[in-house]
């Protein structure tokens, strides 16, 4: 249940290895051409693992955005930019990528195209879990549009306010840290050097 990022690899790992996936969602059917209300400004750093897991589901083009160190600096409300407060990676001229940076509008994309190609993957959308009934070798589990689904395995996949989870009685706990992100997309106007700066 859930069709974004993690979702959607879920379910295309999972009919790669031979299960047969329903994937459910709340929302309308993503279009085949996104408008930019659709776009997704946000980026993901992927690990070499993930790469390679995504790369043998059929994913390609992952490699061309490659990061071989991170620096963290932080901004104190009286002393002002403290840089270097954390440095980490292989500044060496035979560096290793430390992750590979992609769009998530661009991975959501070849996601979507994946999983709708490939046969053993049906989805449902505009549908939500609303109840659920745990056997011992499945689930039953019942939806808004009036479907009733039977499952041997349940992913939760629906962001951190997982209805799955609440629905599943898994209790989680929440901190607020007081703090406001803003999420833009800068051109460097210098060489980046293949480092992340937060």
């Amino acid at each position: 249940v859930g069709a974004g990022l993690a979702g959607l690899a879920g379910a295309l790992a999972l009919a790669h290895a031979g299960a047969s996936v329903c994937l459910c969602d709340a929302a309308k059917r993503p279009p085949a051409k996104p408008s930019g209300a659709d776009m997704d400004p946000r980026v993901t750093a992927l690990s070499p693992s993930s790469v390679l897991m995504l790369e043998v589901l059929g994913l390609r083009n992952l490699r061309n955005s490659p990061v071989a160190g991170m620096k963290v600096s932080a901004v104190h409300p009286d002393a002002g930019l403290m840089p270097g407060l954390l440095s980490f990676g292989d500044d060496t001229e035979n560096a290793q990528a430390l992750a590979f940076i992609q769009p998530n509008g661009a991975l959501l994309r070849a996601l979507r195209a994946a999983v709708s190609a490939h046969p053993g993957i049906d989805q449902a959308f505009e549908t939500s879990v609303e109840r659920i009934i745990t056997h011992a070798a499945h689930v039953d589990l019942f939806c808004t549009d009036g479907e009733k689904l039977q499952a041997k395995v349940l992913v939760g996949a629906d962001g951190r306010q997982s209805t799955i989870r609440k629905r599943a009685g898994i209790d989680a706990f929440e901190y607020d840290y007081g703090t406001t992100a803003i999420v833009t997309t800068l051109t460097h106007s210098a060489p980046h050097e293949h480092t992340a700066r937060q």
